[in-house]
């Protein structure tokens, strides 16, 4: 069963720093384009020995969210649907690495009415997709995404969440890619 909570889209997911935006967009970072959104993204990698730092940290931000309401009571008097939301509780702080920007130029769409639109569909897409990078952030200690609206004309809800699914599996591939590769080469 799902939470409700699942399919947030809180503000610490969103990329506000604009020493981070301009960290993305000043080079090293990488492009992924698939009609009509294109992806900008760059990733702060873990090094073999911070690895299992990392993992502990991960474990202990899930151990920390199982404790908080138990700080002077016993262990058996923690209710199990607390201890059965720990994974969801892992997803949602490893999903707390990634920041994500949306734009949507005024060169595409002249009136705000759209490009409100625009931006709403790849948020939703975002949204309902972003599960597709959990398995390839393990690695990580953060990542910055910018996804940026190309056409200049409105799109269906159906190509938007099918171009960002892609997307984002291009993103994880590109994200396990250079994962696997960084242990190798030490």
């Amino acid at each position: 069963m799902q939470s409700k909570h699942e399919f947030v889209f809180p503000k610490k997911q969103r990329l506000c720093s604009l020493k981070k935006t301009e960290a993305l967009f000043a080079g090293g970072a990488v492009s992924i384009t698939a009609f009509p959104i294109r992806a900008v993204f760059v990733t702060d990698t873990v090094e073999a020995k911070d690895a299992a730092e990392q993992e502990d940290n991960d474990q202990s931000l899930v151990t920390s969210a199982n404790t908080c309401f138990e700080a002077d009571s016993d262990e058996a008097s923690i209710p199990k649907e607390r201890n059965m939301e720990a994974p969801e509780m892992e997803d949602t702080c490893i999903m707390d690495r990634c920041q994500v920007l949306i734009s949507v130029g005024k060169r595409k769409f002249k009136h705000a009415v759209d490009r409100n639109h625009a931006k709403r569909q790849m948020r939703e897409a975002w949204r309902l997709n972003r599960d597709i990078l959990i398995p390839s952030l393990v690695g990580v200690s953060s990542i910055n995404i910018a996804f940026i609206w190309l056409a200049k004309e409105p799109q269906e809800s159906e190509v938007v969440h099918r171009k960002m699914r892609n997307i984002l599996h291009r993103i994880a591939e590109q994200i396990s890619g250079s994962n696997s590769s960084t242990p190798d080469s030490e």
